[in-house]
C-alpha cells in the first residue's frame, strides 16, 4: 500500500486509522509505503522503486493499482505493471 499523507499525517497517525478501522490485518506493515517514508511522492519513480525494495519484490513483479492515471503512469515508468481502475461514481479521472 502506497499513500500520500504530506504533511497532514505521520506515519504513526496512518497505522492507527487503519488499526481503529479493522484494516491493519489486511497490511503487511513492510508494505505500508508513504511519501514520508520514501523521502517523495507519486508519480516520482523513486517511491515506487522504494516501495518494491521495501517488501523485497523485483519492481517488475508488482502490480499498481489505482485510478489516477499520472500514477499509473508513474508506476509503468518505473517498472511496475500497472493497472488503470475505474473512478468511483460520481468522481472524475483524475490527472
Amino acid at each position: 500500500m502506497k499513500t500520500t499523507l504530506g504533511g497532514q499525517l505521520s506515519d504513526d497517525q496512518a497505522l492507527s486509522l487503519l488499526r481503529d478501522a479493522k484494516l491493519d490485518g489486511f497490511l503487511d506493515q513492510l508494505g505500508f509505503v508513504s511519501d514520508n517514508k520514501a523521502g517523495t511522492a507519486k508519480p516520482n519513480i523513486a517511491i515506487y522503486q522504494f516501495a518494491a525494495a521495501q517488501i523485497g519484490v523485483p519492481i517488475s513483479r508488482c502490480l499498481y493499482v489505482e485510478e489516477n492515471l499520472t500514477e499509473v503512469i508513474g508506476a509503468l515508468a518505473a517498472g511496475m505493471k500497472a493497472v488503470l481502475k475505474p473512478c468511483p461514481p460520481g468522481r472524475d479521472l483524475t490527472l
